[in-house]
């Protein structure tokens, strides 16, 4: 048969308990501030890269633009107007195309009238 505890001890019993409790919700509010705090610096580094990603990506697309200026300007060494390839079927013809209504209808004409 078991003595019964002493109130001093039942309350002894108590006050520990109530310790025990208040140190776990303490460490758990502490916890979930530091996952709050890793959450918010996660928060940050992923909009850094994301800006550092963009602006990788606009400088390359300023390079290529730029190749592509560069490449033209070799291809097209006197104009600003991209050089157009020759379509009038291989005919061994250098003649340049008419530029306006008028001597355009007379160069199909003259086409029409070779065949």
């Amino acid at each position: 048969q078991e003595l019964p505890a002493s109130p001093l001890q039942e309350l002894a019993d108590v006050r520990k308990r109530h310790q025990e409790r208040f140190q776990e919700r303490e460490q758990q509010a502490a916890e979930a501030e530091r996952k709050r705090e890793q959450e918010k610096e996660d928060a940050q580094l992923a909009e850094t890269y994301a800006k550092e990603e963009e602006e990788a990506r606009l400088r390359q697309l300023e390079a290529d633009e730029e190749y592509s200026r560069q490449l033209a300007a070799q291809l097209n060494p006197g104009g600003s107007v991209p050089s157009q390839p020759n379509f009038d079927g291989g005919g061994g013809r250098s003649e340049a195309l008419p530029t306006d209504d008028a001597e355009l209808a007379a160069y199909y004409q003259q086409l029409e009238d070779g065949e």
